[in-house]
């Protein structure tokens, strides 16, 4: 169902019920028991995976006894996209259009907190961070928004509600302000600063 490459250039390999870690004798399964969506590496040694309907699990290795070790969060949810801002904060996105944060002083997930300017929370399936900080939201539902990360308002752009952006299953930046989005209605090419 997806695939990553972590900050050691390992192979993560997410099906519909397990991850799997390419030619690794220390870490070679993960059972999850539910269908993987997405798995993020944080770059600080955790693998991060979201499932459909068991939340989402924190693998990591233990510094002490090299042992790989597990946590859960949001158990009951369906996570669609897992994304690590350019500060180093955890964004996780849900299905039901919950957005929560992973609070490294807790240890636990917290609601993000942030504000959509127009109808309710949307299902998003993508992020991409631009180069001036603005979090681009990819929906299922009705294209493109932007969050702006200082107020956490999320806003409609050119690309919300517009031909061709109906219900996103991926996005990919081939360059700084440019997304390729790929949706029911075929591969769309956006240039976020026109």
């Amino acid at each position: 169902n997806c695939i990553t490459l972590d900050h050691d250039g390992n192979t993560w390999i997410g099906t519909d019920d397990a991850v799997y870690r390419l030619n690794s004798p220390t870490a070679p399964m993960i059972p999850t028991e539910a269908v993987v969506n997405c798995i993020t590496d944080d770059g600080k040694g955790n693998i991060w995976i979201g499932t459909r309907a068991r939340g989402i699990f924190r693998y990591y290795p233990d510094e002490t006894d090299g042992e790989w070790h597990q946590q859960r969060f949001a158990d009951g949810q369906t996570v669609e996209k897992i994304f690590v801002d350019r500060n180093g904060l955890l964004w996780v996105f849900c299905m039901d259009g919950t957005a929560l944060n992973f609070d490294n002083l807790s240890q636990t997930m917290q609601p993000a907190g942030i504000r959509w300017q127009q109808d309710t929370p949307k299902r998003v399936v993508e992020a991409y961070q631009d180069p001036s900080g603005d979090i681009w939201l990819c929906t299922w539902d009705d294209g493109v928004y932007r969050l702006e990360p200082n107020s956490l308002d999320v806003q409609p752009t050119v690309f919300t509600g517009a031909p061709g952006m109906n219900h996103i299953h991926s996005a990919h930046n081939t360059e700084p302000y440019i997304l390729v989005v790929g949706s029911d209605d075929g591969l769309a090419r956006l240039d976020l600063l026109s």
